[in-house]
């Protein structure tokens, strides 16, 4: 599922997502069937989130 809401853009898998990356500014997404928006706020699904983010990058909570 893909959805945008307050600038927050979520590709979710089993409703679920388990990587945040907050931007410093937007960029603009194209959605699945074309409509585009701003996100600042990535949220999405990674099998090995580990391997995506760096170690100095992972937030702590």
């Amino acid at each position: 599922m893909v959805r945008i809401e307050d600038g927050r853009l979520s590709v979710a898998v089993a409703s679920q997502t388990n990587v945040v990356v907050e931007l410093d500014e937007p960029v603009t997404v194209v959605r699945p069937l074309g409509k585009r928006a701003e996100a600042r706020t990535l949220r999405f699904f990674a099998d090995d989130p580990h391997l995506l983010v760096p170690r100095g990058a992972r937030s702590r909570a």
